[in-house]
């Protein structure tokens, strides 16, 4: 049944020139633009990414993103309820979700910030996992949908990003209303592959009652505990990685304490110097990460002043110590840094 989309009749006179487009392909790009003088846009925020301010509304049921000087950058489908920048993946910058009113609650598209291209790029699928919630500390996801007979059954599908494309690898289905007499009242746990299920585990519905929070608490707590169990071990050992070197590399430039390193090494020389980062090792089978060193050019050579290891499956970070061999979390190796950071 095709899902309908009814956004929701939120209207304030806003007197703004809203100028946009009748057609964009969802990724930050050059656009024509055609303006109109319009005072039914809602929703309108602002957000300066790399300097420049972008400006986000709502205008006949569709979501825009332009520049101050009218520039559509970014158009959703028709039918949206609300929107929001939020940095969904954790990477340290914005992202913007847009929100729909469908048959399936809380069913969004997500546009990802890419600060390498400095675009905003819309994942495929990502429709298809409702309600989705980061597991902290890695690069993968759970959503949750009822599934019917009044939410006695519902999924919960884990999930993680490959080339802008939101992909299934586990389902839990919880079954409280079966279908038949040959199903049968239980939780169901399945490794996925393609189109293809594999039951690796089974609950009784029961279960949920041991949680906080019934069958939300159940699964908030297995996704967090056996995400790594349904990794695809098959993309890892092709080397086709969750994460990729460029995102290493960004996860690690925007780190606190390397963001004021950098400032300060440019305040000492005027802007001469900088720190970036180098690839020094990339994941294979015995040394699933990418290794990374932060330094800067001193006019004869690279000086490196950190280095990490990035794990190539959950996106981790670790401190590593290249002279000693030493690996840290970035918990214990922050108390050590700040101990050791001199006055400035």
């Amino acid at each position: 049944m095709k899902k309908l989309r009814v956004c929701e009749a939120r209207l304030s006179a806003i007197g703004l020139i809203i100028i946009f487009l009748l057609h964009s392909p969802g990724v930050l790009g050059q656009q024509e633009k055609m303006q109109a003088d319009d005072s039914t846009a809602y929703s309108v925020k602002r957000i300066i990414v790399h300097g420049k301010t972008l400006i986000g509304y709502i205008i006949g049921n569709t979501f825009y993103l332009t520049t101050t000087r009218g520039k559509v950058l970014l158009q959703s489908d028709g039918g949206c309820s609300s929107w929001n920048f939020t940095d969904f993946n954790g990477d340290g910058f914005k992202d913007i979700v847009v929100s729909y009113v469908t048959n399936t609650p809380d069913e969004n598209d997500l546009y990802l910030y890419v600060a390498s291209s400095h675009k905003f790029v819309r994942v495929q699928h990502f429709l298809d996992f409702p309600a989705a919630e980061r597991i902290p500390g890695t690069h993968y996801y759970y959503s949750y949908h009822h599934s019917g007979c009044a939410d006695q059954n519902w999924d919960s599908d884990l999930f993680y990003f490959r080339d802008f494309q939101a992909v299934r690898l586990g389902n839990i289905s919880g079954v409280g209303c079966p279908a038949d007499d040959r199903e049968k009242e239980a939780i169901y746990i399945h490794r996925i592959r393609g189109a293809r299920g594999i039951l690796v585990n089974k609950y009784p519905i029961s279960v949920v009652g041991r949680y906080r929070k019934n069958k939300w608490g159940f699964i908030k707590q297995y996704w967090t505990s056996h995400y790594p169990l349904f990794q695809d071990s098959l993309s890892i050992k092709s080397g086709k990685y969750f994460i990729s070197g460029d995102f290493a590399l960004d996860t690690v430039m925007r780190l606190p304490e390397i963001i004021d390193e950098n400032d300060y090494i440019q305040r000492k020389t005027k802007e001469k110097r900088k720190l970036f980062p180098l690839l020094y090792g990339e994941p294979d089978k015995d040394h699933p990460y990418y290794w990374v060193a932060v330094g800067e050019d001193n006019g004869m050579s690279f000086v490196t002043h950190f280095g990490f290891h990035v794990d190539a499956t959950s996106g981790t970070i670790h401190y590593y110590d290249a002279l000693t061999g030493e690996v840290l979390d970035l918990r214990s190796w922050r108390k050590t840094y700040q101990v050791a950071l001199p006055n400035r």
